[in-house]
């Protein structure tokens, strides 16, 4: 009998009496076992279904096939734990080969956990077929609304503009002619896309009605009572828990087993992003010109409209990049203490809830001072209260704590300029959030207990940080100057940004020497020309609320505008 024979012989006699089985030394000539490398959880980040070809451009796109291989690599690769996908509205129809690449994740017996913002018809379809656990945040909405056409017909405003069209076509359904001689859909195009409605309206019904373990035609009655909160949701099954996008990917993280994350989004190559960050990098010190780690103060500026995403104009401040900074900081050991300078007059709300949560987070780990400019309204308010202390001075604009939600109606309008729209819609609401109708009185009273959620929440995130606040004094979207804020506990202090430094020192423990690092830095003339996107530099003259009425036109955003808005409705001068 070999060494190798007699130690598995031992091991086995020893585990049958239930004792430990010896440690035997190494035995000569054999190999060491292979180290399994550390497992990940990988994440991918998905805002829209790529194009079948990537696109040209200066930020790097990827194709469909990127992301499918990307995704079904996950369930071959062995140092994969599992998968965390973060969607939002996709409003592409290429889901059903991302879903078959989801279930090979899920065939090879690593869980796929998901979560959203803002989900529509497409992505929760996405995730209800192809999602182990899904989970929204707390601010989020799920426009689960059903599938809707909108034709338009032109026809009246180019008789009005003295234009005639003249138009022949082959095949009783097409309808591309439709809309310039005709001012309304031909019955059999009608016909057709009802049918087409109708068909996409089914498969949505049944993926949803396996996902909540019902029937269609109990989900068809949901759907007419959309949109959902993230209460709502979980209500009806149709997510699993409500939590921030952080605290899900932890709880993927567990499930996997995984010791870390591994973000392998498609198009998110090392290399710079954006010609702001190539800037960045080109702009940084050399290595050995950086002084060595030690103690420091961290300022943040938060200045602008809120907004969600990541791309932001000049006038506005976008979550994504807050976001991700802030929590840089709450794992940077040499920052001791945060000074978030507050200049908004609010925005989105569900962007201020993330942002709020990133702060909440910063300033359990450390103290955050913040020192509120012009205003700290609305949601510049919402997020300021989660920091340990509040300065202001005694000229700043103070509280709003309140929310509006609504959306326009454009329908007299087109009507009196010669347009005309035919909505064809499976689900009494699935065009709620399409600007060509006014609301009825029930999609009223759901923006109404939309908005009340959501006021809610902005006051038990008050009542979590800032007990003191003497509510509803302080509230119902009142305004305050310093030192009544301060009267209200609004406040802790009246003074100025260099107050608020000091103040953040002392809780720190820093001296006046130590260094200050600044987020995000003065941009250069070329990144403000460049680093923008190009459409959002048209809208730079318009304060926030008419900017997104103006954004609102595009009936792919209208959805967006319509939630919650945690913001001033007006630009406040005093001169």
């Amino acid at each position: 009998m070999n060494r190798t024979t007699l130690a598995l012989l031992t091991a086995t006699l020893a585990a049958c009496k239930g004792a430990r089985a010896p440690e035997l030394p190494p035995i000569p000539g054999l190999s060491e076992p292979a180290v399994q490398a550390p497992r990940v959880l990988v994440r991918i980040e998905l805002d829209t279904l790529p194009e079948e070809r990537a696109r040209a451009s200066l930020r790097p796109t990827s194709d469909l096939n990127a992301l499918i291989s990307t995704v079904e690599a996950v369930a071959t690769d062995g140092s994969a734990g599992g998968l965390f996908l973060e969607v939002g509205p996709l409003g592409a129809a290429r889901a059903d080969e991302l879903v078959d690449a989801l279930q090979r994740v899920r065939d090879a017996h690593k869980p796929v956990h998901c979560h959203f913002e803002v989900a529509d018809n497409l992505a929760y379809s996405v995730l209800a077929r192809g999602c182990d656990r899904i989970t929204m945040t707390p601010a989020g909405h799920l426009l689960l609304m059903g599938v809707a056409a909108h034709l338009q017909s032109v026809r009246g405003l180019l008789t009005w503009r003295g234009v005639e069209v003249d138009a022949v076509q082959a095949g009783v359904a097409k309808g591309a002619a439709d809309p310039f001689v005709r001012d309304e859909p031909s019955p059999e195009h009608r016909a057709n896309i009802e049918q087409l409605v109708a068909r996409r309206q089914q498969a949505l019904l049944r993926a949803v009605a396996t996902r909540a373990r019902s029937t269609p035609e109990v989900v068809a009655g949901w759907l007419a009572e959309a949109p959902f909160t993230s209460s709502g949701a979980r209500a009806r099954g149709l997510v699993d828990d409500v939590e921030f996008d952080d605290e899900a990917r932890e709880h993927a993280r567990v499930a996997a087993e995984a010791e870390r994350v591994e973000d392998r989004t498609p198009g998110r190559e090392p290399g710079p992003r954006s010609l702001t960050e190539l800037l960045e990098r080109l702009s940084a010190p050399e290595a050995s010109d950086v002084e060595v780690e030690r103690p420091r103060l961290a300022v943040v500026r938060l200045s602008g409209a809120i907004v969600d995403g990541g791309d932001g104009d000049a006038g506005s401040a976008a979550a994504d990049p807050f976001v991700a900074h802030v929590r840089r900081l709450t794992l940077d050991d040499t920052v001791r203490a945060v000074v978030l300078r507050i200049d908004s007059p609010g925005g989105s709300a569900l962007a201020s809830d993330r942002m709020w949560h990133a702060v909440h987070r910063l300033s359990e780990r450390k103290p955050v001072v913040v020192s509120v400019g012009d205003m700290a309204a609305s949601g510049g308010y919402y997020i300021a209260c989660a920091a340990r202390e509040i300065v202001a001075d005694e000229g700043s604009i103070v509280g709003s704590i309140g929310v509006v939600a609504g959306r326009p109606n454009l329908a007299p309008l087109l009507e009196r300029v010669g347009i005309r729209t035919t909505t064809i819609a499976a689900s009494p609401s699935a065009d709620l959030f399409v600007p060509f109708r006014a609301m009825r009185a029930d999609e009223r009273a759901r923006f109404e207990a939309s908005a009340a959620e959501a006021y809610g929440r902005f006051l038990d995130r008050i009542r979590t940080r800032r007990p003191g606040v003497q509510i509803p004094e302080a509230a119902e979207g009142r305004v305050f100057v310093g030192e009544d804020a301060r009267a209200l506990g609004l406040v802790d202090r009246l003074g100025t940004m260099r107050d608020a430094l000091g103040r953040a020192r002392a809780l720190g423990g820093l001296g006046d020497d130590a260094p200050v690092d600044t987020w995000p830095r003065t941009r250069g003339l070329l990144e403000a020309f460049f680093g923008g996107e190009l459409e959002a530099q048209s809208h730079l003259s318009l304060d926030p609320a008419l900017r997104d009425l103006v954004r609102s036109l595009d009936v792919g955003t209208a959805s967006r505008v319509a939630l919650p808005q945690a913001a001033l409705p007006y630009d406040l001068h005093i001169e």
